[in-house]
């Protein structure tokens, strides 16, 4: 029972990695070259996603920890639906029509959406795997589980490179930046798909 939930998560880890779209960098100069913040005013707003990082784990240990693996881990791709969303407003400068300033979109998703996201797609895996991992190998499992996190980071980057690049997205044609944001939301629903094929219920891992 240890070895299918167990291999189950582990699949669900390694499968999700190259959904995991992500451009940092992109955005940056995308905020210094295009919407005409300052560098200064980036790094500021940057500086404050550590704290946003503790206010999601905050959130999430006091209100959801009892929810179910599935259930947190699906509403982190909600979330993440609504960020996608709020980051194609901000792209398209459709923000500007409609009268919502620029600096209110960065806090909205790079300071309290991306702590929550963070908080649901790390710690309920981190709690399963505490539960799915068979004796005397718990350091083992661990080490896999934040490599893997890792790697999410690195090759995420790297197919989100390739696929900004085909997009033709550069500091002169910025302006196509939404095109990327739309990637991002058509492939938000596929970790749904994996979290209900891969990922236990607590009552299936209550009695292992």
């Amino acid at each position: 029972m240890f070895e299918k939930h167990l291999r189950g998560t582990l699949l669900f880890l390694i499968l999700s990695i190259p959904l995991d779209l992500r451009f940092v960098e992109t955005m940056y100069y995308f905020n210094v070259n295009y919407a005409g913040f300052s560098e200064e005013e980036v790094s500021y707003i940057s500086s404050f996603k550590s704290f946003s990082f503790l206010l999601g784990t905050t959130l999430y240990g006091r209100y959801f920890i009892n929810q179910e693996f599935r259930t947190a881990l699906i509403l982190c791709q909600v979330m993440n639906l609504l960020n996608q969303l709020s980051n194609l407003t901000y792209t398209t400068r459709l923000n500007t029509y409609l009268g919502i300033p620029d600096i209110w979109m960065l806090v909205f998703s790079g300071f309290f959406m991306e702590a929550l996201i963070f908080a649901f797609s790390m710690l309920p895996l981190m709690v399963l795997m505490a539960k799915v991992t068979p004796p005397k190998v718990e350091a083992t499992i661990f080490a896999f589980l934040t490599s893997t996190k890792n790697m999410h980071g690195v090759l995420g980057s790297l197919v989100s490179a390739a696929i900004i690049s085909s997009l033709g997205i550069n500091n002169e044609h910025m302006d196509r930046l939404y095109l990327f944001v739309l990637v991002q939301i058509s492939v938000v629903w596929i970790p749904v798909i994996l979290v209900l094929v891969f990922i236990p219920t607590k009552a299936e891992v209550k009695y292992i």
